[in-house]
Parts: C-alpha cells; structure tokens; sequence
C-alpha cells in the first residue's frame, strides 16, 4: 500500500517493448539497477511499468537492442498536475476548500444532546444560548467548565451535564435528578378514609387500627383505619397508614354532535422554500393560499463528512382546505362514540386492568350519548388529619 502511494507521488507509465532483442534489453537495463515491474507478454509484445527517469534512461538500450519502445499510459500526481495546468480555477477551487475548512473547524456547527427527559431541548438550547454558545459559536471562546456550572444552577432538575467538543460538534450528555418522593409527617395524627365507593379487594395496615375488612362495600368518606390506637388503657393518636385495594365504579361519558364540521384536501398547493443560514432563514420562493390551509414543513441540512454544516434548505408546503357541515346518521355517530370511548379508556386506565360492567346510547337532541361504566381496581386509601382539640 505504502510502494503504491509513492508511485502515485513520484508518478509511473505503462510502457511497450517491441522488435529487436527485447530479452537482451531487459537484461542489460536491470542490470544498470533500472526499476521494471510487473511484466507480461503477448503474441510480440511485452508490457512493463517503471518510472519516468528510468524510462528515458532506457532509451540507449533500446538503440543498441534494436528494440522500440513506447508509453501506453501515464499514472501518478506529476501528470494529473501536468494535464491541468493551464485550468487554475481548479487548483483555486482546491485552495479555496482547504481554507474553507480550516476556517470552519474554527466555530460550532453542531448540537446534540442526550439524556434529557423533563428539561427539553430547547430549554438546553436557550440555556447554552444565554452562555455564548450556539451555531457559529467560536470555539475557542467556548468555556465548557463555567458552562456546566451555570446549566447546573439554571435547571434543578439536572443532577449532572457534560460538554464535550469534538472538532466543529458539540456533543452534550445530562443526568436528571431523581426526585424523592414527598416526605410524610407522621407526627401528625390521621385516619384513612375511602377516597372512593366500592368493595375492598386488598387490605394492608401498616399503622393504625382497621375499622374495614376485606369482602366489605364502603362508601367514598367512609372510615378505613383508625388513627386512634389503644395502648393498655389509654388511647393514642397515631398516623394512620395502610394500602386499600378496592373494586371501584366509574364512568365515561362520551358525546358525539351530529351534525360536524368535514374538511377536505382541495389539492390547490403553494410552495416555498428558504435558504437556512445559522439561524436566519433566507426565503427563495414566497406564495400564500387564501383561506384555510394545511402546512407541511420539510429540512434539509447539508452534510460534509458527516459533519452538519450551519445552512441548509426548507421547504413549506401549504394545501388548501375546503370545509362543510355534514349532518351523521345515529348509527354513525354511535361508531364514532365507540372509538372515542376506547380512547378515553386507554387514556384513563392506562395498564389496569378495566371489566366494562354495562353500556348504553341515547339520542339527546342534536347528540348522540354514550354511557359506559366500568370495574376498575385502585388503592382508595386517603389519609384525613384528626383535629385535636387544644
């Protein structure tokens, strides 16, 4: 690998040897130390590399053997050179580059943060961007030290953050805090009450005396556990804590209009696209629809290398919208509730389990109602403080 790329520097040819005596030729040139490689043969002719001063060197063999020589091909850096020079935009083209990007190595072309849940991007951003550093930023006025310092101190939520400079890349890693859950008094004397009606499935006392047991219906206020606790002959308040685990009741109610409001794609379009340069965008085309419309924003930014430069292209694609009342069937608007309700329950329940125990539709005046009620399980538990007479 290392011989090829010498080659290529220093440049090579492809040369042909024919007539004469060419094994006398050869035998004679490499016993001067002259450098032929590679060679092969074909019919009367023999093909051979070799260097351009060996190959002007080979000339008096060439008259002595009676042999003829000719170059078939050139190869290597001195005749790429040779063949352009007259064309000195490319070589400015070249010098232009370079510059350019050793000018660019010199600022901040991009961001990337990992880790943030709570804190959002753009909290980082504006966050970074209060401290000097953005797109564009220099890098050698990027303190990443006093930076992590400040984020530290701007945002509670994080428990850590680094920045980590990467030639133009920015790449920033954070660890959010893990909040504790919030501390409970117990010098302060309750009960447990049911925070719900239903029948208790589970019942765990951790502090207090039970008043309920499991297999009983309670009613939402009811007494669960009480803070009261005797002890020998005198009682004593407590903070009352225990886990309840009830079959609860609840219900969702979903109303579906009949007549509704429909829009459609009327296919009408208009384009426009910007030239994004940091943080400016530079509009090309400009064109607007009248009315409503639907828009859709696309980017692209430029890659060199892997590396995101500060510009790039947008485009903004607005569609034109019709809208018009259109009046549903019962039997339509009752397909819609049910997709509606199945939402409401995901959302809702979530990963609890949930047994439907009745539904019911109604028509009322210009809406459709769906009622439907479920059996869910939940912890009811819900402390309430004893007030204690002074």
């Amino acid at each position: 690998m290392l011989l090829k790329l010498l080659r290529n520097a220093k440049g090579y040819l492809r040369f042909q040897i024919e007539g004469g005596f060419p094994e006398k030729f050869l035998n004679q040139a490499v016993e001067d130390g002259l450098q032929i490689w590679n060679m092969s043969q074909k019919d009367y002719c023999i093909t051979a590399y070799t260097t351009p001063n060996d190959y002007h060197k080979m000339r008096r063999y060439a008259k002595r053997t009676g042999v003829r020589l000719s170059v078939a091909k050139k190869y290597g850096l001195p005749f790429v050179r040779f063949r352009y020079r007259k064309r000195w935009g490319i070589g400015a083209g070249i010098v232009i580059a370079v510059l350019g990007m050793v000018v660019m190595n010199q600022f901040l072309w991009q961001i990337t943060i990992e880790g943030n849940q709570r804190v959002s991007r753009q909290q980082l951003l504006d966050g970074l961007r209060d401290n000097g550093v953005g797109i564009g930023s220099r890098l050698s006025q990027i303190d990443t030290l006093a930076v992590e310092q400040d984020m530290l101190l701007r945002f509670d939520n994080l428990a850590w953050i680094a920045l980590n400079l990467e030639g133009s890349s920015l790449h920033i890693q954070v660890d959010e805090r893990v909040l504790p859950p919030e501390p409970i008094n117990t010098n302060d004397p309750c009960n447990v009450v049911a925070g719900k009606t239903g029948v208790i499935q589970v019942m765990e006392v951790y502090v207090g005396q039970p008043m309920k047991q499991k297999g009983e219906a309670v009613q939402e206020g009811e007494l669960l556990v009480s803070g009261v606790v005797t002890m020998g002959e005198k009682n004593v308040l407590r903070h009352a804590r225990a886990k309840v685990l009830a079959q609860v009741e609840e219900e969702i109610t979903i109303e579906v209009p009949f007549r509704q409001k429909k829009q459609t794609l009327t296919g009408q379009q208009a384009v426009n696209r910007s030239l994004l340069f940091f943080d400016m965008e530079l509009p090309i085309t400009r064109s607007t629809l009248p009315g409503e419309c639907q828009r859709l924003e696309e980017e692209w930014p430029v890659f060199f290398f892997g590396l995101r430069l500060p510009f790039g292209w947008k485009k903004v694609t607005q569609t034109g919208i019709t809208s018009e009342i259109i009046t549903l069937t019962e039997e339509e608007a009752k397909v819609q509730a049910m997709e509606q309700l199945e939402q409401e329950r995901r959302a809702r329940f979530g990963n609890r389990e949930a047994q439907r125990k009745s539904l019911a539709g109604e028509v009322r005046e210009d809406r459709f109602v769906l009622h439907a009620l479920y059996l869910a399980v939940e912890d009811i538990a819900v402390p309430r403080e004893i007030l204690v007479e002074e």
